[in-house]
Formats: C-alpha cells, sequence, structure tokens
C-alpha cells in the first residue's frame, strides 16, 4: 500500500499495484510511455493514447491536463487556469484529438461501471 504520509520513502511502499507497476514496466518497449498492466482493450487505448500524445505541441498538452481530469470543469475555467482564451483552448483541445479521446475514455468508465 501507499504510505500515508507523502515524505516516507516509496522504496517502502508495497502492495498489488506496485507489484504490476513493476512488471509492466519490465516489459515496456523502451519508447512507450503508456501502457495498462491488465493488457487488452485497455492496453489498447492507453498505447493510442501514448502514441497520440507524442504530437502533442506544448499548448496541447496544456489543454488537454486542463481539461482530463473528471472534475475539470468547463474550458473557460480551463482557459483561466492558462491564461489563454476559450478559443485558444478549444484550439488545442480540437487539434490534439480530445473529443475522440474523451469519447473513448467516457466508453470505458461506462463499460467499467456495467
Amino acid at each position: 500500500m501507499l504510505p500515508a504520509d507523502p515524505n516516507v520513502d516509496l522504496n517502502s511502499a508495497h502492495g498489488p499495484v506496485f507489484s504490476q507497476s513493476g512488471r509492466l514496466l519490465e516489459m515496456l518497449p523502451d519508447q512507450t510511455l503508456m501502457a495498462h498492466s491488465s493488457g487488452g482493450s485497455l492496453d489498447a487505448a492507453f498505447r493510442l493514447a501514448d502514441h497520440i500524445s507524442r504530437g502533442w505541441t506544448q499548448a496541447q498538452a496544456r489543454a488537454m491536463a486542463a481539461m482530463l481530469p473528471p472534475d475539470a470543469g468547463p474550458r473557460r475555467v480551463a482557459a483561466d487556469a492558462l491564461g489563454i482564451s476559450r478559443q485558444a483552448v478549444d484550439q488545442a483541445l480540437h487539434a490534439a484529438g480530445f473529443p475522440a479521446i474523451d469519447a473513448a475514455l467516457k466508453l470505458i468508465e461506462a463499460e467499467a461501471e456495467a
């Protein structure tokens, strides 16, 4: 389990999540940054997201990071936080593939709830 105190050395952490993560890291190709240890369709989605994200500009990555959390709120909130216009956020999200990634995440979440 992850220690509750953020100052505790993570080397002392243990549990199934850490074991799965370690096994996944051992088998990943060198250039892969995102994957899922369960394999299957989740792993496929993660690997596609890994590939897509490599083409993002810094502006696109910042917009995506602002909008991907489940409680992100409206795009104007992201725009205010980033210090840019809502239109600039919209443009960056569209160019980064946000509509498709958001739809895929919603389908994955719906499947997990079923």
